[in-house]
């Protein structure tokens, strides 16, 4: 029988506080080796470092985590650490490992009457889906996992939902639908209290606003998100903000400025491993060049963007990189 983690308790509060960098160095920075703390320790700290955009760091605690829990039995505790795995390989562009993570938890979680896990799993699955243009499929999970957090009055779960089935009204073209979703996600989010989810549901709202031209609307949720983010230390969703702020000028008309705080997002989410980040910087800075005229730096750009859409399998954000260059093309 396993000895009890006294590690486990302080960490499980700070995450579930969304204090993920004071999680995190706490297990990092104890006085007992990392490897002798027990494998819900090690998954806790290992969701906190993914939390806060340090995947390699997340993958090597999470697989540890696993395994250990593999030899003990521990069916659900596997389950969990490999749906944390599918979310960072998921981060990281590997979209066929994070895909094949989800659907086996999805399919154990079910046949064990997991619900939270068949919510989370539902979910991710959703999103593998809607970067691949399979947007009837998304649909129907992110509906599944709302359903499920619904069922368990998880609000953070229902955030999510709402923050993911409002980009599936986007894609449909149904603006009051996705900006309702939207609205319920921040509401849910706020309510919840974590900061982290707080700043991705205001920034998925500002990206719809900016679809829309209310640009002033969008800074304010981009102000209010980045600063969320600073303050949380999460680098994932300080460099979509900036991302947002970028496209935000270029769709003003402003390109150069454009460019230059496209690039900067670009280099920084290249420099951290966010994969699918830094290919939708680069689509911004690319439509940035064409807008500024610099044609022959927007080709090679161009083409840099779609060889990376294409290994991530992300056909939704090909397809729209594509129109928008085609748009720009008829306008000249």
């Amino acid at each position: 029988m396993r000895e009890p983690d006294p590690h486990q308790r302080p960490l499980r509060l700070l995450v579930s506080a969304g204090r993920y960098r004071e999680a995190l160095a706490l297990f990092l920075g104890g006085e007992d080796p990392a490897p002798r703390r027990g494998p819900g320790s090690q998954l806790l700290a290992a969701q906190a470092a993914a939390r806060v955009g340090e995947f390699a760091v997340a993958r090597r605690l999470a697989g540890g985590a696993r395994e250990l829990f593999r030899a003990e039995g521990e069916h659900g505790e596997v389950l969990e650490a490999t749906n944390l795995l599918g979310a960072v390989a998921f981060e990281e562009g590997d979209i066929a490992e994070a895909e094949a993570c989800f659907g086996e938890v999805l399919t154990a979680a079910r046949e064990r009457g997991l619900h939270l896990l068949v919510a989370r799993s539902a979910n991710n699955l959703a999103n593998v889906a809607h970067l691949g243009g399979r947007e009837e499929a998304a649909r129907d999970l992110y509906q599944q996992g709302l359903n499920a957090w619904l069922a368990l009055s998880d609000r953070r779960g229902i955030a999510e939902a709402h923050h993911n089935l409002a980009l599936c009204h986007r894609r449909r073209g149904s603006v009051s639908e996705a900006l309702a979703s939207c609205d319920e996600a921040v509401e849910a989010a706020d309510r919840h209290g974590e900061t982290g989810l707080l700043a991705l549901t205001l920034l998925g709202r500002a990206e719809l606003r900016i679809d829309e031209g209310s640009f002033t609307e969008a800074t304010r949720d981009i102000d209010r998100a980045e600063l969320l983010a600073w303050s949380a230390g999460n680098a994932p969703n300080r460099l979509e903000a900036e991302r947002l702020r970028s496209l935000a000028a270029l769709r003003q008309g402003k390109a150069k400025s454009a460019y230059l705080l496209a690039e900067a997002a670009r280099v920084r989410a290249t420099e951290a491993g966010f994969a699918l980040l830094a290919a939708e910087t680069a689509s911004v800075a690319a439509l940035a060049l064409r807008a500024d005229g610099r044609e022959r730096e927007a080709e090679v750009a161009r083409e840099g963007v779609v060889a990376a859409y294409r290994e991530l399998d992300a056909t939704e954000l090909l397809g729209r990189f594509e129109r928008e260059w085609e748009r720009m093309t008829a306008a000249a």
